[in-house]
């Protein structure tokens, strides 16, 4: 029989508990790799092991993972990467750690203005009031109209944590964890770029520039994953370092808070950007923000789980 099978079948006749759910969610990001796909998925479905629309993309994955492609996730039309489970190098060389992480899927690219006018267009946002230091919600478009016309494929700005999350919960993704971006980022040798060894500079990516480039025009910050534009051209939102153990999954993106973003600390914001300095891109190196600030070089990529975790509660 099917080790991964099995395995499943032991779970399903368990109660539901944050220990059963926690288990199955790590064979869950297995099943894309798995060869018997077809059995695999026909027994979730029976079962009703994972929802429907979390179902209905793992044979997206299945074949990108057989043809060496990447898949796009139907809700937001962001083509995914499939991170496999397993162990990478974690943190700077002084504290460095082997983590274990199940198999997810992340964004190969930040979220466009073209993949934000996207959400715009089904949900009708309406975005929480900046603080009077901070850039306004999409601040870009309104200095830049014509020129945003232009840039469908420049990563999405002043946007906030907080829009983020929106966004990510519209479509049943999530942000990552720092672990979850540095793993995309680094791969599983430890690498200090995403790219390899090589110091990054104005050739190989968007560096010490004054504004945003479209995303695919560096083509060399290719993360071994598949990945792009993980250090330079803009950073990307994470939830905040503290928040969660190294190991641990975020939750759901249930209720999403206006300006009151004192259950969140500072968020965590990885890889650079076009401002950036040499040090800043460095996979591990990790800063942070208001979860209410806009900038123009702060962007996001989210992520996909197969299942979501049980409701976490929060790491002392």
């Amino acid at each position: 029989m099917n080790t991964l099978l099995a395995r499943l079948r032991a779970l399903a006749h368990q109660p539901r508990t944050a220990r059963r759910d926690a288990q199955l969610l790590r064979l869950l990001t297995k099943a894309p790799e798995d060869t018997d796909w077809d059995l695999l998925s026909d027994y979730l479905r029976q079962h009703a092991l994972i929802a429907p629309e979390k179902l209905a993309a793992l044979p997206l994955i299945h074949q990108a993972l057989l043809n060496h492609t990447s898949w796009r996730e139907p809700t937001s039309g962001l083509e995914m990467i499939w991170i496999p489970s397993g162990r990478f190098l974690f943190g700077p060389l002084e504290t460095q750690q082997r983590v274990t992480l199940p198999g997810y899927a992340i964004a190969r690219h930040p979220v466009t203005n073209a993949d934000w006018d996207r959400f715009t267009r089904a949900t009708s946002y309406t975005p929480h009031d900046p603080s009077p230091s901070d850039n306004g919600y999409l601040e870009h478009r309104q200095e830049h109209t014509e020129a945003l016309q232009r840039r469908p494929d420049h990563p999405v700005v002043n946007v906030s944590y907080i829009d983020a999350l929106h966004y990510s919960r519209w479509a049943g993704l999530n942000l990552p964890t720092v672990a979850l971006w540095e793993k995309a980022a680094r791969g599983a040798d430890g690498r200090t770029y995403p790219w390899g060894e090589r110091a990054p500079d104005a050739l190989l990516a968007n560096i010490r520039s004054e504004h945003s480039v479209p995303i695919r025009q560096y083509e060399k910050t290719r993360t071994a994953y598949g990945c792009q534009d993980m250090a330079g051209n803009v950073a990307d939102w994470c939830h905040p370092e503290a928040l969660y153990a190294p190991d641990e999954l975020p939750p759901p993106i249930e209720d999403v808070p206006g300006s009151d973003v004192d259950p969140y600390g500072w968020p965590s914001y990885r890889g650079g950007h076009y401002r950036s300095s040499v040090s800043q891109l460095r996979v591990h190196q990790d800063r942070a923000m208001r979860a209410e600030r806009r900038t123009a070089w702060c962007s996001l990529r989210p992520i996909w789980l197969p299942l979501e975790p049980p409701t976490h509660t929060r790491s002392s």
